[in-house]
Parts: C-alpha cells; structure tokens; sequence
C-alpha cells in the first residue's frame, strides 16, 4: 500500500509484530493511542520484557536525562528487551546508527558472530552490543508525520495504529450508528452533537475509541 507522502505501509501493526520478523517498527498514532493499543491488542504485554522512553522538550531536557535515556536504550540492545520510544526525538540523533542498523560483526568461534552498533552523545561515540531480539518501536503523531524526513522514514517498517485501524467489524458498525445517530439537520447542513458535548472530539478516534472499548477486540 502507497501513502500519499511516497514512503510505504506494510500491512497492520498486529501483521507486523507476528507475522514477520522486523528490527525497527514505526507506528503512526493519534495521541496516546498507540502505546494503549500496542498493550490492548497484545502486541505488547505488561509482563513482557520492554522499557519506554517518552518525549522530552529539548529547552528543558538536561545531560543527565538525556544520559539516563541513552543508558535505558544500551541496556536494552545488550539484553533484547523492547523498546519503545514514544516521540523520543532528542535520541534520534544519538541512535543514528543503531536505527540504520549499522553494525560490525565479531566472529565467535567457527560460525557465530556478536554484532555491535554505537551509540554518540556531545561528539563521544560508544559501541553496543546487540542481542539478536533486540527490537525498537517507534510511536510518532500522525499530525507530524510530515516533519519527519525520508531517510529517517526509510529505516522502519511503517503502519498505522490508531482506533480507526483496528475495529472488528461489530465494532465498526457500533461505530457508525453512533455516528448516525449523534448528526442533527439543519437546512442543508449537518451537525454532530458529539463535537459541541465531547471536549477535545475527534473523528476517527473519540467515537472508534468508545466502540472498541464498548466491545472485546477481535485479537
């Protein structure tokens, strides 16, 4: 599938994560709905081995916490844990090589390689060590996915996961007759209620959001 910005979408999220083997995911959401679903739809699971790092404004985010961060992300490619970096654009940078997947390779015995990739912060470059089931999801806002540049988009496999994209299809028909049933006519217009009584609503995620917590996903 071909989105309009020309970089491409490879199936659902859930297909992603089981149906094949992916190093680097990036996910497009709409605010925090993509780390609750990545919970909900199982795709992660709270007793699964994985850690978080989220956002940080550059005007407040000090060496320290950029450290601790940098620290949590080594830790995590030295063990295999998951990690999720949750619009986390002060580490970008930092991780270039790791999100290339620029490693060299070790050779251990006859046939058995440990791969290494390095890790850069205030021009000091360190090597890392990479276990072969380390694995890093990416969760950016669909809403900037256009400040995003395509080399940086060329290193993950990329979907969308947001409530729209992953109703069942009870769900979706909850979905619509709520919608149906919340527009009001007015001469040739209409007008949903839900915008004037649901602060801050969105369509495609206020109403989509309702049904699928109305209703057990179809996991």
């Amino acid at each position: 599938v071909l989105f309009r910005s020309a970089y491409c979408l490879h199936r659902t999220a859930k297909s992603v994560a089981h149906h094949y083997r992916v190093r680097n995911v990036l996910l497009f959401s709409r605010g925090s709905s993509g780390l609750a679903l990545l919970f909900r739809l199982n795709i992660l699971r709270r007793d699964q081995n994985c850690s978080i790092i989220y956002s940080k404004l550059e005007a407040d985010l000090t060496p320290k916490q950029k450290l601790a961060d940098l620290t949590n992300v080594r830790q995590c490619l030295r063990t295999g844990k998951t990690l999720v970096l949750v619009r986390a654009w002060h580490l970008y940078e930092p991780m270039f090589d790791v999100l290339n997947q620029h490693f060299s390779a070790e050779k251990r015995g006859d046939s058995d390689y440990q791969y290494y990739t390095t890790l850069t912060m205030d021009g000091f470059t360190s090597a890392v060590p990479i276990h072969p089931d380390s694995r890093i999801i990416v969760i950016e806002d669909e809403a900037t996915r256009l400040q995003l540049t395509s080399p940086f988009l060329n290193r993950f496999v990329k979907t969308h996961l947001n409530y729209s994209t992953v109703l069942s299809a009870a769900q979706r028909s909850l979905a619509t007759s709520l919608y149906q049933l919340s527009e009001v006519k007015s001469g040739d217009e209409t007008l949903s209620v839900l915008r004037v009584l649901v602060p801050g609503f969105c369509r495609g995620d206020t109403i989509e959001s309702l049904a699928f917590h109305l209703y057990a996903p179809d996991v």
